[in-house]
């Protein structure tokens, strides 16, 4: 076998080892307070408190709910090697999406009781939209487009996690689909959806009218990625010349559910992250 061919073999081999060993820490048994959500996940964001519009998703919700919850920032993934995941005393629930589901029935959570069928339909369907295809541009953003990769130094991930990363980050968006396009077009695709997003909300309070329900947790956790985790981006820009009733909502939503927002953010000082 061709000797750089065993070497390319080799480093693949360690730096997979060292993803694996970084997002994968063994779980460390701790006596969690009782009735309360433990929320597994990565760790603070430089702008938002979470890199990952899911964590953001999930927390506005808990917050939301007012469910008592508790962060662990152990870097360990879910049996569907995602994030975030929850325990709850004796319950281990993984992904988002299940985990509000899960919520919903075990502190009978009525927030959205008051919709009608098609306003539930109509947050389902954009709720699909930011997180089935929006997310997939965040992705092919920091993972492939912005050279410097500017968010994922500002954690503290080093060049050979970064390379690993960018190449998961094709291979995951090329069998999705959106990473089959170019670059133009994948922003071309993103300002699409924030367009349709922004005409929606229009000078809405919240997303579906006066009153916030499950639908903004989710399109908040992905929009407040755009609004302040994006810098330098063409989506920053556009935001804030064409959509900026976007930065009126997340502002909204952080003023009312996330009043320690500032203390949760690292503005890129790797030292003070969770």
């Amino acid at each position: 076998m061709d000797l750089c061919l065993l070497l390319g073999i080799g480093v693949l081999a360690v730096v997979g080892f060292l993803i694996k060993k970084y997002l994968n820490k063994s779980v460390i048994k701790a006596d969690y307070p009782k009735d309360t959500v433990i929320v597994h996940q990565l760790g603070s964001g430089p702008y938002c408190p979470s890199i990952s519009p899911f964590v953001i998703k999930l927390e506005t919700y808990l917050r939301m709910n007012k469910i008592p919850y508790k962060n662990v920032y152990d870097r360990v993934m879910s049996s569907k090697g995602k994030t975030p995941w929850i325990q709850y005393n004796d319950d281990v629930i993984p992904d988002s999406h299940f985990i509000i589901g899960y919520l919903k029935n075990k502190f009978n959570i009525k927030i959205n009781d008051k919709l009608t069928p098609e306003q539930k339909a109509v947050g389902a369907s954009f709720t699909h939209l930011v997180e089935d295809h929006l997310y997939w541009g965040l992705l092919l953003w920091r993972a492939v487009y912005d050279k410097n990769k500017t968010i994922f130094r500002m954690v503290g991930l080093n060049s050979i996690i970064l390379w690993i990363f960018e190449r998961k980050a094709r291979s995951v968006c090329h069998a999705q689909g959106q990473g089959r396009h170019t670059r133009t077009e994948t922003i071309q695709l993103i300002e699409d959806d924030l367009r349709f997003i922004s005409d929606f909300i229009g000078n809405k309070k919240y997303f579906l009218g006066d009153n916030p329900t499950e639908t903004d947790c989710a399109i908040f956790g992905q929009l407040c990625q755009f609004v302040w985790q994006t810098p330098d981006s063409p989506m920053e820009t556009s935001i804030r010349e064409k959509y900026t009733n976007l930065i009126d909502y997340c502002e909204r939503i952080k003023s009312r559910y996330w009043p320690d927002w500032d203390e949760l953010i690292t503005r890129g000082n790797n030292n003070n992250k969770k």
